[in-house]
């Protein structure tokens, strides 16, 4: 059975990795505030021009003090998400991600709760050796408001760089 699954995994070029960036993460109510994001990203059957991620990340800032005037500000989050990847040939290959995305975060004012939405992504996947490679990109996160708070929109954009292993 592991050999099996290995055999397979190898034949469809999976593709596992981590990512670090940062970027905006706001909310209607009060505004947008720079974090920091962490995680790990999987591509499978990514052999061809079609593929399907997956994604977790952890959204953090640096500075744990409550934000001026008392203005609702996300704190942290964590996001996982999956999706479509459409991407280029040839040794250097451009990607195009959509997916959908759900996970909970944390407010400064004290609330907070589960979100949920679409993810919209680009990049670029540069060989670096046999197996491994560095892939830059950006990601735009659409995400539903929470079901206690009423009708507060929340967004969240990052750049980053992510470095992987593929089977």
């Amino acid at each position: 059975m592991v050999f099996s699954t290995a055999a397979i995994t190898f034949a469809q070029r999976a593709e596992i990795g981590g990512l670090i960036g940062g970027g905006a993460f706001g909310v209607s109510s009060g505004g947008a505030a720079a974090r920091g994001q962490a995680g790990v990203e999987a591509c499978l059957f990514c052999s061809g021009r079609w593929g399907l991620f997956g994604e977790y990340s952890h959204w953090f800032s640096g500075d744990a003090t409550q934000s001026a005037f008392r203005a609702d500000r996300v704190a942290s989050a964590d996001l996982g998400g999956a999706g479509l990847r459409i991407q280029g040939r040839g040794r250097v290959r451009g990607f195009f991600d959509v997916g959908a995305v759900a996970g909970r975060d944390e407010h400064v004012t004290g609330g907070g709760g589960a979100i949920g939405g679409i993810v919209v992504g680009s990049g670029v996947e540069i060989p670096w050796r046999q197996h491994w490679y560095i892939r830059p990109q950006v990601r735009v996160y659409g995400l539903s408001p929470h079901s206690i708070e009423g009708l507060g929109v929340h967004w969240a954009v990052s750049g980053g760089a992510g470095i992987g292993y593929r089977f």
